[in-house]
């Protein structure tokens, strides 16, 4: 006689049907894209005999050498590099992204450890760590110097594209910053609090303008004694790393916290995975970031995207991203001296002296034109001071506020209640700033 098996639900009682199981694998549409871009990349490369040694094999032909040999992701790595996304998807005609390129050769990776790893071969397994994050085998290293050197390439392209300089721009200038900020705010939509966040960031770095779309959090660190965040920005010209203060501002529309924490609000954070890089900025990859920040700029001005039509502001004519450094540049000329200066911008001087080549940019060196770009008063000439630093909500106990009771406002502001609107915790409601900031 035939049995049916019957299915025990959880303790409790079953919400829902029962899933079959859920697995570490991702199963949405996009993930499945993503894998079979992935593999037909992958066979475009086998076809294009880019690399001889597989010339003229499909990916069910290699064997497990090919599969162990690791100038077959790095000749992988450099054909996707070279070339443009195919019509018909998001980005076509573009040159790949780092993440995309660092996508695909994972992709790649992981699919030969499937095959490979713990099947009693120890050349294999021993390739395979390279997937563990915390080994330090010689493949190990090798592949995140691979992930690394996929990143500097990108960085290098967007350069030589002309997307990172702009001494010639007309400069952009704290108020305009405030402007453009005020005017996203207003709008209050997702799109517009994440751009709202990137302009200040990309104002308070004084970089190139592609510079700050290359900030990730892992090169990102509070320091408790300024009580600010510093973040690490590659440089194009003299490609070294310019460490940076994200600042607390003189007022709500050049704060960089107040910025972030209304990101945080209406765009959420993104799922962390600690293989995968962490931009800081992930609105800003995919497609140059000088670029988009131009857009951002001019999309909120007179004649920009229809959507902000009713925030629409005005600024001089061709407004660029490239604006923003050539007024840091400006500003911190008459703030700052020189030797303070140019940590924040990055310009070398070691050309006027030896001294300077053992001279690094440090937080205390960075910290006098910091207080600049976030719109406090120049410190006395010469002086070296500590950043400006976000308000400590304990400080209310000082006034006797009951921080218990607080809860339910935080609650509310932080949209717990999805009933609640934008324009209810909106920084500042959308209000111009008073006569001198605050």
């Amino acid at each position: 006689m035939e049995t049916t098996a019957t299915t025990t639900p959880p303790p409790g009682g079953a919400a829902a049907a029962p899933a079959k199981a859920i697995t570490a694998k991702g199963a949405s549409k996009s993930w499945e894209a993503v894998q079979t871009a992935g593999r037909k990349a992958f066979e475009a490369f086998l076809a294009s005999n880019h690399y001889p040694k597989v010339a003229g094999l499909t990916a069910a032909a290699l064997r497990k050498e090919h599969w162990l040999d690791a100038e077959l992701y790095e000749h992988f790595a450099g054909w996707i590099a070279g070339g443009v996304v195919p019509p018909g998807r998001k980005g076509a005609g573009e040159p790949y992204q780092n993440g995309t390129i660092k996508g695909y050769v994972q992709i790649l990776v992981n699919a030969a450890a499937a095959m490979h790893k713990g099947r009693g071969d120890p050349a294999a397994d021993l390739f395979f760590t390279c997937l563990d994050v915390k080994a330090s085998t010689p493949t190990a290293i090798w592949y995140r110097g691979l992930r690394k050197n996929i990143k500097r390439f990108c960085f290098e392209r967007d350069k030589k594209a002309g997307d990172l300089g702009g001494e010639g721009a007309e400069p952009l200038y704290l108020e305009d910053v405030r402007r453009l900020v005020r005017a996203y705010y207003i709008k209050g939509t997702p799109e517009a609090c994440a751009r709202a966040c990137a302009i200040i960031a990309a104002h308070q770095s004084a970089g190139r303008s592609s510079e700050i779309g290359y900030v990730d959090t892992d090169t990102a660190s509070w320091d408790s004694y300024f009580r600010t965040m510093y973040a690490v920005q590659p440089m194009s010209k003299p490609s070294e790393l310019k460490p940076f203060a994200l600042c607390a501002g003189a007022d709500r529309y050049c704060c960089f916290y107040a910025a972030f924490g209304y990101r945080a609000m209406r765009v959420g954070f993104p799922t962390l995975d600690e293989d995968d890089t962490h931009w800081l900025f992930p609105d800003l990859q995919g497609g140059s970031t000088g670029a988009k920040l131009s857009r951002y700029i001019k999309d909120v001005c007179k004649g920009g995207l229809q959507r902000y039509s009713e925030v629409a502001i005005e600024l001089h004519d061709n407004p660029s991203a490239a604006g923003l450094r050539v007024g840091a540049c400006n500003v911190l000329a008459t703030s700052v001296p020189a030797e303070f200066a140019t940590h924040n911008t990055g310009h070398s001087r070691q050309a006027d002296s030896a001294y300077y080549e053992y001279l690094r940019s440090t937080h205390a060196l960075v910290a006098p034109g910091a207080v600049v770009l976030a719109g406090f008063p120049p410190q006395p000439w010469g002086r070296l001071c500590v950043t400006p630093k976000p308000p400590k909500i304990s400080a209310l106990t000082a006034i006797g506020v009951d921080l218990v009771g607080l809860g339910p406002l935080v609650d509310c502001t932080l949209l717990v209640d999805k009933a609640t609107t934008h324009e209810d915790f909106c920084i500042g409601g959308g209000r111009p700033p008073p006569p001198g900031g605050g």
